[in-house]
């Protein structure tokens, strides 16, 4: 994926917490998945292509409440609520 062209830039500029976290989750043989920066952008692993069905590859480097507009009306409190110190 040319992460230049997303919210998140080039992997170059992400901070060293990021760029540790997503390290961490492509890892993982378990299905995760990241909503990043103020877009919420979605990185997700391998394992986690299951839960994305046809959604994916599309959904890599995208807005999460894009690719999830389908339960965007429950997870996006959650996501204020975080945001607001929650």
């Amino acid at each position: 994926l040319d992460w230049a062209a997303t919210p998140l830039g080039p992997p170059a500029s992400w901070p060293p917490a990021l760029r540790t976290i997503v390290r961490t989750c492509l890892e993982s043989p378990f299905p995760l998945n990241l909503w990043c920066g103020p877009e919420l952008v979605l990185v997700y692993n391998d394992a986690y292509r299951r839960v994305l069905g046809a959604k994916h590859p599309g959904a890599l480097g995208r807005p999460g409440l894009e690719v999830w507009s389908d339960i965007r009306t429950d997870v996006e409190p959650m996501f204020d609520q975080i945001r607001a110190g929650g």
